[in-house]
C-alpha cells in the first residue's frame, strides 16, 4: 500500500532505481576503495561481473521449468526481460548514472504501463487492487507526507517502527473482520 504522496507509478520506478542504485554505489566503492588498477578492475571482475553472469543462470535456471510448456510468446518475452535486467547490470559498471538512471525510469514505465493494462479492473470490485483510486479520506492523516517529515526533529522519528505506531494511535477501531485482518496487517504482526 502506498503511503507516500508519490504516484503508485513513481514507487513502482523505485523498486528498480534503489536495485541499480545500489549496485552502481557498490561499483563506486570497489573504485575509490582500491588504490591499483589491477586491484580495482580484478575486485570489479570477481564481484560484479562474475556475480551479473552467475545471477542471469539462476534466474534461468530457477524459471525454467515454469516457461518449460508455455507459448512461444511467453517464452520470448522472458527470456527478453532476463536479458534487459542483465543488460542493466552490466550496464552499471559502464554508464554514468546521469544517463542510466532516467534509461531505466522508462522501463520501469514500460513495465507499469504493461502491468496497468493486464490488471486494471474496467468493471467489479476493486477495492484491494492496486490501480484502483484509493480515497484520499481512509489514508489521508495516515500518509507520510514532506509537512509529516519536516515536523519531525529526530532521525528515528523517520523509522518505520515510529510511523507505524503514530499511525495506530490515529486509526479508528476495526468493525468487520475484514477490517480486522487488514489492521493486523498494517500493525506489522
Amino acid at each position: 500500500m502506498n503511503k507516500t504522496n508519490s504516484n503508485i507509478k513513481e514507487v513502482h520506478y523505485w523498486s528498480y532505481l534503489y536495485h541499480y542504485a545500489a549496485k552502481k554505489a557498490y561499483v563506486d566503492l570497489i573504485i575509490k576503495n582500491n588504490k591499483s588498477i589491477r586491484n580495482r578492475l580484478s575486485q570489479i571482475y570477481k564481484i560484479c561481473v562474475k556475480g551479473v553472469f552467475i545471477g542471469l543462470i539462476s534466474d534461468f535456471n530457477r524459471r525454467k521449468e515454469s516457461y518449460k510448456n508455455k507459448q512461444l510468446l511467453h517464452k520470448m518475452k522472458w527470456l527478453t526481460l532476463l536479458s534487459i535486467d542483465f543488460l542493466f547490470s552490466l550496464s552499471v559498471l559502464l554508464i554514468p548514472r546521469a544517463v542510466l538512471f532516467p534509461i531505466i525510469k522508462v522501463y520501469a514505465d514500460l513495465r507499469f504501463h504493461i502491468l496497468k493494462k493486464n490488471h486494471k479492473v474496467k468493471k467489479g470490485k476493486q477495492k484491494h487492487n492496486l490501480f484502483a483510486n484509493q480515497s484520499a479520506v481512509s489514508t489521508g492523516n495516515l500518509r507520510l507526507t514532506e509537512d509529516r517529515i519536516a515536523k519531525t526533529n529526530r532521525q528515528i522519528d523517520l523509522s518505520l517502527r515510529k510511523v507505524v505506531m503514530e499511525n495506530r494511535k490515529i486509526m479508528k477501531p476495526t468493525i468487520t473482520d475484514e477490517e480486522k485482518g487488514l489492521q493486523i496487517l498494517a500493525q506489522g504482526r
